[in-house]
């Protein structure tokens, strides 16, 4: 009788958790793949030195879902940091609408929590009326593999002011015949 390799009994069993880890943070099938591929590297070479390598492989997958999740959002965050110095700064339009857009920005930010007003009111000037230039936009830092770094204050407040202007606008639109 042909004794069954003790790492494919363990990817049967863990397959429901396994698939519950990806689409939780929505990660995309080629990406799982790989993620699944590399941790199970690194099982291999480990596995007599581990308790338990159900646990391992759960617990690796899941930090490194997370870790990926978190570099979609803040190169989220980033791109719609772009798209608001764009919308305020556009040349093409006259300095009274420019005005127009800083305050109507000033007042989604209003409606953030108290932390993060200064912050982003600094950012992109609101609701002063000049057309000075906006400060450039934060360096993105280069996170290495492995290295825990605490959540950037700024990525924070732009992922609120996001979902501050998506309630905005299904609100309106919402109200709309």
């Amino acid at each position: 009788m042909k004794e069954r390799d003790p790492l494919i009994e363990l990817l049967w069993e863990l397959q429901p958790q396994l698939q519950r880890i990806f689409q939780r943070f929505r990660v995309s099938s080629d990406q799982a793949e790989s993620m699944l591929e590399d941790a199970m590297m690194v099982l291999v070479y480990r596995y007599e030195q581990l308790a338990r390598p159900d646990r391992w492989l759960l617990r690796t997958l899941r930090y490194r879902c997370i870790r990926d999740w978190r570099e979609r959002r803040r190169k989220l965050c980033f791109a719609v940091d772009q798209e608001i110095r764009n919308w305020i700064s556009d040349e093409t339009i006259s300095r009274e609408e420019r005005k127009a857009r800083r305050v109507e920005l000033g007042e989604h930010i209003s409606q953030l929590p108290q932390q993060c007003r200064p912050l982003l009111r600094e950012t992109y000037r609101v609701p002063e009326s000049d057309d000075r230039p906006l400060p450039p936009p934060p360096n993105l830092p280069d996170f290495s593999l492995g290295a825990h770094k605490p959540e950037d204050p700024f990525v924070r407040c732009v992922t609120r002011l996001m979902r501050q202007l998506i309630v905005q606008r299904s609100s309106v639109s919402a109200s709309l015949p």
